[in-house]
């Protein structure tokens, strides 16, 4: 049976992939690499390659991906502790 079928019906999963940077990467170096990341994001090569993959290309800023992590470590973290889920 599907999540929903079985009454869970707001069980959603995403998954998602970032570039990270080294922690103290200087910020001109951040900036400069969320922008062209975010360029890239638009090309139409790459926006058709992702429609053929079925992937949704997003992009953003590094707070918000730091803000998205957070949310997801939260969710998870409290999906374990809610499901007595321990490692073996």
């Amino acid at each position: 049976p599907t999540m929903g079928e079985v009454g869970m019906k707001d069980f959603v999963v995403e998954q998602w992939q970032a570039v990270f940077a080294p922690a103290r990467t200087p910020a001109a170096v951040v900036q400069r690499l969320n922008l062209e990341i975010n360029n890239a994001l638009k090309d139409p090569a790459v926006v058709a390659l992702a429609d053929k993959l079925g992937v949704t290309l997003v992009g953003g800023t590094p707070r918000q991906l730091g803000d998205l992590q957070k949310a997801d470590s939260a969710k998870w973290a409290q999906v374990i502790r809610d499901g007595n889920i321990k490692a073996e």
